[in-house]
């Protein structure tokens, strides 16, 4: 199986050539508790396994809810300096 080529990120990492990176604000909550907000990025190889694994991610985690966000609302929420 051939090698998935890949540019790397000093801020997020090595990202498939052509891929997706997508940022989210998802909340999460236990029982009847207040949902809770983080923030966070998933890498995909194309938009149709971006799909896939939000979906997976929202399945996998319990998610309560996601919304998709700008990259710059991501990096001032989470303080990632260039």
């Amino acid at each position: 199986m051939a090698k998935t080529q890949t540019k790397t990120s000093k801020k997020y990492g090595e990202i498939p050539i052509g891929g997706y990176m997508g940022f989210f604000k998802w909340g999460t909550a236990v029982y009847d508790a207040p949902i809770t907000y983080s923030y966070g990025y998933i890498i995909a190889p194309s938009k149709e396994h971006m799909d896939l694994a939000v979906l997976n991610y929202v399945q996998k985690y319990g998610l309560r809810e996601i919304e998709s966000i700008k990259q710059e609302e991501y990096e001032s929420k989470t303080q990632i300096q260039s």
